[in-house]
């Protein structure tokens, strides 16, 4: 049996943001591994900052949406979990302020996105 020349051998990434550059590149299972990997700690951030389930499912869709826009152009400084979680931090502010601004203790709902995939 051959043994591979050096040449053809490639290290394999590790970590959480494996096959971010694929998935920047339109591989449609590379974005569905990032999905399963960042989906739930993204779900469990939205509810944490107090979102209704509602909102959590809309705030998880507009973070992987801006992922999705912001993947080929740009080199993620952190990698997609901390530009996911900082999407859902910005939300939880915008909302508290809004709340403040609307004197109302009651959380407003956020309208749903019609054909964007929940991330939950």
């Amino acid at each position: 049996m051959r043994e591979p020349s050096p040449a053809t051998c490639t290290a394999v990434p590790q970590g959480p943001d494996v096959g971010v550059q694929a998935a920047a590149a339109g591989d449609r299972s590379a974005w569905d591994r990032l999905v399963d990997v960042h989906a739930s700690k993204v779900w469990g951030a939205a509810l944490e900052a107090g979102f209704t389930m509602r909102e959590a499912a809309t705030v998880c869709r507009l973070a992987w949406l801006h992922v999705a826009q912001v993947l080929p152009r740009y080199q993620l400084v952190g990698g997609v979990e901390n530009l996911l979680l900082d999407i859902v931090d910005r939300e939880a502010r915008l909302r508290d302020a809004r709340l403040r601004r609307m004197g109302s203790a009651s959380t407003p709902a956020i309208p749903a996105q019609a054909g964007l995939t929940e991330c939950a």
